[in-house]
């Protein structure tokens, strides 16, 4: 009879070795393989981008409820009590720059924030306001951007307003109204205290700012200029940052926030 107990051995003796030496080299493996896959997620993803800042719940809307349903918004503060807009978008937004109260040795600087609120309209309301033309100042906001269309049917304003609108009592709606030049009534805006209800709790996660942030004093600007002498004159820029050596741009404007570099061309 054959003697198997040597090959049995040196079977189990294999299986052995295979075990303990799979174990030494997947760690290897996994050094180089979750890195990889974890640059392929970032790479395909949409929703991120390398020296974006993700806040949690960053805006608070108010959508009327078609508006909620079409464009998948929270159906359950979607409420047809908002009149006169489709919908509301409010945040408080960092700035690159300081904010300074006081002067000489009481002269104090903060961080400089600002509330903005995008309203969103359907395209046969009329607001006044065409592009970078019409009325920019309505009572307690400044109108800071406009597109038109932003999808089909609708239009889209962003302003900057006063803490005045923020800090009100979360238990009083509020009317928000665009005029034409002349003062005649153009758009009235009803928002529900359930909205600012929200916005409060909203304002209370920045509970160490307050309106020396964003309201008076004087911003210092964060940007090193260089412009044409005719970029100079047409928007009353300080004389000894003209180049006469600019070309293919009338304005270059650089300063450290995520590397921001902007250039401005005449038209």
């Amino acid at each position: 009879m054959a003697d198997t107990t040597g090959s049995a051995l040196n079977h189990q003796t294999t299986v052995t070795d295979a075990e303990r030496v799979t174990p030494a080299i997947m760690p290897d493996l996994s050094r180089y393989l979750l890195p990889f896959f974890l640059c392929i997620f970032l790479f395909l993803s949409p929703s991120v981008s390398f020296g974006q800042i993700f806040t949690e719940n960053n805006t608070v809307w108010q959508c009327r409820v078609d508006f909620a349903k079409r464009f998948t918004r929270d159906q359950d503060t979607a409420t047809n009590a908002l009149q006169g807009a489709e919908a509301l978008a409010i945040r408080l937004v960092p700035l690159s720059r300081l904010r300074c109260h006081g002067e000489g040795e009481k002269r104090e600087c903060v961080p400089s924030w600002q509330w903005l609120l995008d309203i969103y309209f359907t395209m046969d309301t009329d607001i006044g306001i065409e592009g970078d033309n019409g009325k920019r100042r309505e009572g307690f906001f400044d109108v800071i951007g406009y597109k038109r269309p932003i999808r089909k049917g609708i239009q889209m304003v962003s302003v900057r307003v006063d803490s005045d609108l923020v800090e009100q009592s979360p238990e009083v709606a509020r009317i928000i109204e665009f005029t034409d030049k002349d003062g005649k009534l153009l758009c009235q805006i009803t928002t529900p205290a359930s909205y600012w209800r929200r916005v409060a709790e909203y304002r209370r996660t920045f509970s160490e700012l307050s309106a020396v942030n964003w309201q008076g004093g004087v911003e210092l600007d964060p940007n090193q200029w260089v412009y044409s002498k005719a970029f100079a004159e047409k928007y009353a820029m300080p004389k000894e940052n003209i180049s006469d050596d600019m070309d293919g741009a009338m304005a270059i404007s650089y300063r450290i926030d995520n590397g921001a570099l902007c250039l401005s061309r005449d038209g």
